[in-house]
C-alpha cells in the first residue's frame, strides 16, 4: 500500500488546522446542558467538514481497503442507478464514493474514485460495470462490480467539452446530478447502457454517526451553529 507524501502531507495539514481550529472554541465553551448539546453541534460539525477534506487528501489504495465494507452517508450529494440484475449504485460527490446495495436495499462494499476533490457522475456499462466521468482529471473509470479498476479513458483530447456529462459552458461547466447517458459521453472503449436512476439509500445505524460527512455545506453550518455560545460569551451578545 503505497501513500504519496504530497498527499499525506495534505492530510497531516487538515489535521492540524482543524486542532488549532477548534482548540480555543472547546476550552473556552461554557458550562450547562444546553451548552453540551451545541458543543456536540460543533465537534460533529467540525468533523464532517475537515473529515471531507481529509478523505480528499488521503490516497485511493488506502482508503479502498479500509473502508471497503464501511457505509458511508449516501443521501446528499449523491446519485444512485439500479442495475438490470437488481443491484444499485451511488456516487457521493464531496467523498468521490461509490458504494453498491443489493436488491433489498442492503450495503454491500464501497470504493473510492480518484476523482481529486472534483466533481463527477455515475453510470453503468453494457457489460454490467461501473463508470465514473471525474470533472477534475478529465477521465472516465471503469469498475467492476467488486470496485476493481479495470481501465482509465481519457477525454482530454476531446474538442467539445460539452460531450462530458452535465457540463454546459453556460453554468460555469459545472455538473450536474444526472447519470452519464449514451448520446451525452462517447468515448473510445466505453459502452454505456441506458440508466435507471432511482431514490439515493436512507442513512442507516452505521452510517447514521457518520452524518456529517454527506455534505461540507451542511457539516460547517452546524459548526457555526455550535459555536454560537463561546461566539456570545466572548463578545457578550444575548
Amino acid at each position: 500500500m503505497e501513500i504519496n507524501a504530497a498527499s499525506f502531507g495534505g492530510t497531516v495539514f487538515v489535521l492540524v488546522f482543524a486542532a488549532i481550529w477548534l482548540y480555543r472554541p472547546l476550552r473556552d465553551y461554557p458550562k450547562g446542558k444546553v451548552a453540551g448539546c451545541f458543543k456536540f453541534l460543533l465537534i460533529m460539525g467540525a468533523f464532517g467538514f475537515f473529515g471531507t477534506f481529509v478523505f480528499a487528501t488521503l490516497p485511493v489504495s488506502f482508503k479502498n481497503p479500509v473502508f471497503r465494507y464501511i457505509e458511508l452517508p449516501a443521501l446528499l450529494g449523491t446519485m444512485a442507478l439500479e442495475a438490470p440484475d437488481g443491484q444499485r449504485y451511488t456516487f457521493t460527490d464531496s467523498l468521490s464514493r461509490i458504494q453498491r446495495y443489493n436488491a433489498r436495499g442492503q450495503f454491500e462494499l464501497g470504493w473510492f474514485s480518484d476523482a481529486e476533490g472534483g466533481a463527477g457522475t455515475l453510470g453503468l456499462t453494457k457489460k454490467g460495470n461501473v463508470a465514473v466521468a471525474s470533472a477534475r482529471p478529465d477521465h472516465v473509470e471503469i469498475f467492476l462490480p467488486e470496485g476493481v479498476r479495470l481501465q482509465v479513458l481519457s477525454v482530454k483530447s476531446f474538442p467539445d467539452r460539452t460531450l462530458l456529462p452535465g457540463f454546459d459552458k453556460q453554468k460555469s461547466g459545472l455538473f450536474f446530478h444526472h447519470p452519464m447517458r449514451p448520446r451525452e459521453l462517447q468515448v473510445q472503449g466505453l459502452s454505456l447502457a441506458e440508466p435507471h436512476q432511482v431514490g439515493n439509500p436512507w442513512l442507516s445505524f452505521v452510517s447514521l454517526p457518520l452524518f456529517p460527512l454527506m455534505s461540507p455545506l451542511l457539516a460547517w453550518f452546524m459548526a457555526m451553529i455550535g459555536a454560537m455560545p463561546v461566539v456570545s460569551a466572548r463578545y457578550g451578545i444575548r
